[in-house]
């Protein structure tokens, strides 16, 4: 993968590589270069993974695997979130801070 910089906050990566076909340009964050470097190489090799698995299958085209593969990762982007869906602890929290306000209120004390 060839990359440029554009400024402090992007670079232009000009030679991302998916089944053996170059991409387009893509104009990503620098903090995100990688991100795409690890993409490139696990989308290559679930490619090659799901190519194996239903070689069998004549009708079935890399369109079919790449959909496959965007199925499996943003299901897996779904149990990640709701892994860490942090809203009933904010809740908590924000009941727990309302609490010590009013303690400092009615004691006159300053906490923080």
């Amino acid at each position: 993968m060839k990359t440029k910089i554009i400024n402090d906050e992007q670079l232009q990566i000009e030679e991302l590589t998916i089944n053996g076909k170059k991409l387009p340009t893509l104009i990503i964050k620098r903090s995100e270069e990688e991100f795409f470097r690890k993409a490139e190489k696990l989308l290559n090799k679930m490619i090659i993974q799901m190519h194996a698995k239903f070689e069998k299958n004549p009708e079935w085209e890399i369109q079919d695997f790449l959909v496959m593969i965007a199925l499996q990762a943003i299901a897996e982007t779904f149990t990640l979130e709701e892994r860490n869906d942090t809203k009933p602890y904010d809740v908590k929290i924000q009941k727990m801070i309302d609490e010590l306000d009013d303690y400092e209120k009615k004691y006159g004390i300053k906490m923080g």
